[in-house]
């Protein structure tokens, strides 16, 4: 539809033409001729040239001039910025130290389990948990039970995506640090026609820990290969510890904590927690085997 077209059907319930349209009765015309109260004829012409001036020049109308963004003051959640790679403790290149170091941390939050968490009902058979820290971002956890062993939902979650985010748009390994450390980017498209949000990770993984369990460890970092088309998400963690429970099953564990950009911290202490089960709940149901065909008798 063209500009006119759109104020044509626009134009009288945003100036409030249609109330006085019903309200033109000749009693009252004559009070608003003598009040020098325009009629709804005389209100929708101007009305129309103006919502139609509106929709052509929306992108310099309604777009925050880059002086007016400086000025402002943002919460602490508006600010969170990506690691450097200098930032990981890199030794000849590899982020052992950094890794090292936090996964001891994680497997000891996943051995309490939920110890010093609060835990929020369960959905769709997957508990969350979740905690405050000092940035205002709660740090979320859940955890299910999927039919893979270790191994195999590490690899999932590695390479195939796709299988268990139906939002994803595009994604590529930026550069391979080590055999189990590289820099990853994707882009994810959730709600056209708004812009897309751009990752880039560093992410590192182990798969020979005790009792066959894998760990993957996974931040937004700064590389200079990578350049953000759209808005820019950062994940400021976002841990997986995987062990196997019996019988070709894992145990996996999610901890994460994310910053999507303009949204505000009430939206994520109400609905984060419920869209990470949510990809949780994918990532199980992308291993249900589903049976089909003819029904054989033997």
């Amino acid at each position: 539809m063209t500009a006119s077209n759109l104020a044509v059907c626009f134009a009288p319930s945003l100036f409030n033409v249609i109330s006085l349209k019903s309200s033109n009765s000749p009693s009252l015309l004559r009070n608003k001729k003598q009040t020098g109260v325009p009629d709804s004829k005389e209100v929708l012409e101007p009305a129309h040239e103006c919502l139609v001036f509106m929709i052509d020049n929306s992108k310099s109308l309604f777009s925050v001039p880059q002086e007016t963004i400086a000025k402002c003051r943002f919460s602490v959640s508006d600010i969170n910025n990506p690691k450097e790679i200098k930032d990981f403790d890199l030794v000849n290149g590899k982020p052992n130290l950094f890794i090292d170091k936090h996964y001891q941390v994680l497997f000891k939050e996943c051995r309490e389990k939920f110890r010093n968490w609060n835990v929020c009902p369960s959905i769709n058979g997957i508990d969350i948990a979740y905690k405050k820290t000092d940035d205002l971002l709660r740090q979320w956890m859940c955890l299910t039970e999927m039919e893979a062993p270790p191994e195999e939902v590490l690899n999932r979650i590695l390479t195939q995506r796709s299988l268990w985010d139906e939002d994803l748009h595009e994604s590529s390994v930026v550069e391979k640090l080590d055999n189990h450390t590289d820099i990853f980017q994707y882009t994810r498209n959730s709600m056209p026609p708004h812009p897309c949000r751009h990752y880039c990770l560093i992410r590192s993984w182990r798969t020979n820990l005790s009792k066959g369990a894998c760990l993957l460890l996974t931040y937004s970092v700064r590389h200079p290969k990578v350049k953000i088309s759209g808005v820019e998400g950062i994940i400021l963690e976002s841990h997986y510890l995987i062990e196997p429970c019996g019988a070709g099953k894992s145990r996996v564990t999610h901890i994460i904590r994310e910053d999507t950009k303009g949204r505000s911290v009430k939206w994520y202490n109400l609905s984060y927690g419920k869209i990470n089960a949510n990809f949780m709940d994918r990532l199980r149901t992308s291993f249900q085997q589903v049976a089909s065909g003819p029904e054989t008798k033997l």
